[in-house]
């Protein structure tokens, strides 16, 4: 006979083997992204920052859309009849817009000094226009994990790889619209496959078109996305009302981006970077790109101081998982968008004159592409399983190391930086040198104290949402089953 097993109910036991609700771990993983996003900020920055700040500063404190009296900021700028214009699109800067009233706000409010003015509202605003959206893009890659089956903690490492094993940092960090664009793309992309394979209503494909189309309003190359996702509706639903329900929420954003062009420039079709104030970007577009070009090509895939799986190795992992991805033959539409997109975003890259991007971590141009490349990371995930799992860990802890040691210490290193991860961001973070990458910690901590409150919050943040997954018997919503049960289902009761 066989003594009763007696429940361990300590709270230590409880906290550990009770699982986090599906439906929050989800949202866990979004503010960990979040927190982790929003820690460092940018005093300075380049022109392409420049750019932007200029044209929210111009817009609150003097309601105009021309950046002539702050010009002298930023190289990236357009000169129409005498005066000075932001040359980007405006989508992701009006994103920042709510950031900046934020930050003025609270100025006022708590009574902080007038160089608060400037400084708040200078990293509020990426926070809204770039960290949020990107943290965002956590949570769509959760749920569309879930759509394998994917146990909690591997769903758990597909979001944390990309978060935090990609550019995706840094660039989260960074007022530049290429990680907004990412969530916007990626976000409509979700949308569809839910319209495709689940059947959901008519305003889901006005959704994916909304969102497409503001990317590109964001950042002009996203017609690639936006292309594709609509091919991918039309071709996926086989319904003309669908793709008309698609288009009419493209139009709307594209409607706002050809007003603002209409009052900046005096037509809708005239766009900022026909009308480069600098001799070296003149002609735009027509002129910067060219062909494909192999030198370009090997840089953005593997130099070491620009290619994409020298900087982020698990990258290599989410390219071999396509062929993993090719064998299932029920996902072969979905496999071409991301290939599509992925393939155009690089060619396009290879075939611009200013290929390297300027000063800044890597092949900015492509990370719009990034989530579409990490669809076959969570093919892969899937596959792994044995030995095979613990190169997949290395890699993901290997990056997302290299991301930590950069995004804290130099997110944008200058031109001319051959090596900016190992030979350029480490030295600094071994010294405590934060002084191009602040952080919110310096200013009650010093040196690599700073440090401590987001190691504490990612730590805290993974642990609820690992909470509950572990051990053998798990199903995916993280329950752990009764041996009992299951030998009740095979031999019978007792």
């Amino acid at each position: 006979m066989s003594l009763p097993r007696v429940e361990n109910t300590s709270w230590p036991s409880r906290f550990v083997r009770t699982p986090l609700d599906p439906r929050w771990r989800g949202w866990v993983l979004f503010g960990t992204l979040l927190v982790a996003y929003t820690y460092s900020f940018q005093i300075g920055g380049g022109w392409n920052f420049a750019s932007r700040y200029d044209l929210l500063h111009c817009l609150v404190r003097a309601h105009t859309l021309e950046i002539t009296a702050l010009h002298e900021n930023t190289g990236d700028k357009a000169l129409w009849k005498g005066r000075y214009y932001s040359d980007k699109a405006p989508g992701a800067t009006l994103l920042g817009l709510p950031g900046y009233l934020l930050a003025q706000g609270l100025v006022r409010l708590l009574r902080l000094d007038v160089s608060w003015l400037i400084l708040l509202p200078n990293n509020l605003s990426p926070m809204t226009a770039v960290s949020l959206p990107s943290a965002l893009l956590g949570l769509v890659l959760y749920h569309f994990a879930g759509r394998l089956e994917l146990s909690p903690r591997r769903r758990v490492l597909v979001v944390v790889g990309y978060g935090l094993g990609t550019l995706a940092w840094p660039y989260s960090t960074l007022f530049f619209s290429h990680q907004t664009v990412a969530a916007l793309g990626f976000g409509a992309f979700a949308v569809a496959v839910g319209v495709v394979r689940d059947g959901r209503r008519l305003w889901w494909a006005a959704l994916a078109g909304l969102l497409c189309g503001y990317a590109v309003a964001s950042e002009y190359p996203a017609v690639i996305t936006m292309a594709a996702v609509g091919l991918y509706l039309l071709i996926g639903t086989r319904s003309l009302r669908a793709a008309a329900a698609f288009v009419g929420g493209v139009a709307l954003p594209l409607a706002g981006l050809l007003l603002y062009n209409q009052v900046c420039f005096d037509s809708p079709l005239r766009f900022g970077y026909m009308l480069e104030a600098r001799q070296e970007f003149a002609g735009g577009p027509v002129a910067w790109l060219s062909h494909p070009r192999l030198e370009a090509l090997w840089g953005i895939l593997f130099s070491r101081d620009k290619g994409l799986f020298a900087l982020c190795p698990v990258l290599i992992v989410a390219a071999l998982g396509w062929a993993i991805m090719a064998r299932d033959r029920s996902w072969r539409r979905e496999l071409c968008v991301c290939l599509s997109v992925c393939v155009a975003f690089v060619l396009m890259n290879a075939s611009h004159e200013f290929w390297r991007g300027g000063g800044c971590l890597g092949p900015r141009h492509v990370v719009p592409m990034l989530p579409f490349l990490w669809v076959g990371f969570i093919w892969a995930a899937r596959a792994c399983t044995g030995v095979w799992r613990w190169p997949l860990l290395i890699l993901t802890l290997v990056s997302a190391a290299a991301m930590f040691t950069v995004t804290f210490t130099a997110p944008a290193p200058r031109i001319g930086i051959t090596n900016p991860i190992y030979g350029y961001a480490l030295p600094l973070l071994l010294a405590g040198d934060f002084t191009l990458a602040p952080n919110w910690g310096l200013l009650v901590l010093p040196g690599h104290w700073c440090l401590a409150p987001v190691l504490a919050a990612l730590a805290l943040g993974l642990s609820l949402a690992l909470k509950g997954t572990g051990g053998k018997g798990r199903t995916d919503s993280g329950l752990r089953t009764d041996p009992r049960t299951r030998e009740e289902a095979t031999c019978g009761p007792a």
